[in-house]
């Protein structure tokens, strides 16, 4: 399995989407339309990334102190999996189904840009810039109010991708710095706590 894995990941995913979208797929390109078909050309070659994920951080934390606790207990792989890795790999999944998106988008934009992804009289952000890049002199709203849409579609699901992290992840700086704060609130608290018990007779 790990090297089908490898052998898909080292597959180019431009080529192959020049093919399915071109000379090569005569035949898909009459069934089915050309943005369905790039969407599962994207499908097939962008979830490599993600199992390497998934089996790096498994076999992390397979490693671990409690997961070898758990199986000298004599509890099943299904509950430990369940119960350990699920739960530890479930965040970092989340993070990297929201980089996926981006980069789908920005492989759809670059795709539909240079003519083998997304093609007229189908309508996406690549082929709105793309043919609007002969008329950016004379009417430059029709070039820039796509790029403008792509731009704010990236930088929120960017944002959104940092603020998951700082929710899911405990080392990132801002929970680090939410938990220093409320560790002073807490300490000033209870020294006011104490100067008070001190002070009544």
């Amino acid at each position: 399995m790990l090297f089908i894995l490898e052998a898909l990941i080292m597959m180019p995913a431009l080529l192959v989407v020049a093919v399915a979208t071109s000379g090569g797929g005569e035949g898909l390109k009459k069934n089915l339309p050309s943005w369905l078909l790039l969407i599962i050309v994207l499908l097939v070659f962008s979830w490599m990334g993600t199992a390497r994920l998934i089996r790096s951080l498994s076999m992390s934390l397979m490693q671990r102190d409690f997961v070898k606790a758990a199986q000298y207990m004599g509890i099943p792989a299904r509950r430990i999996v369940w119960r350990h890795l699920v739960p530890n790999i479930g965040s970092l999944l989340v993070l990297d189904i929201t980089r996926g998106v981006t980069g789908a988008i920005l492989a759809e934009v670059a795709f539909s840009f240079i003519g083998i992804g997304i093609k007229v009289p189908d309508v996406s952000l690549g082929v709105l810039i793309g043919q609007a890049t002969s008329q950016v002199s004379t009417f430059p709203w029709m070039f820039w109010v796509p790029l403008t849409v792509m731009f704010l579609l990236t930088g929120s699901l960017a944002m959104m991708n940092d603020g998951l992290r700082d929710a899911f992840d405990p080392s990132s700086s801002s929970i680090g710095r939410a938990k220093k704060t409320s560790a002073q609130k807490n300490a000033n608290k209870s020294a006011k706590t104490n100067s008070a018990k001190k002070k009544t007779p």
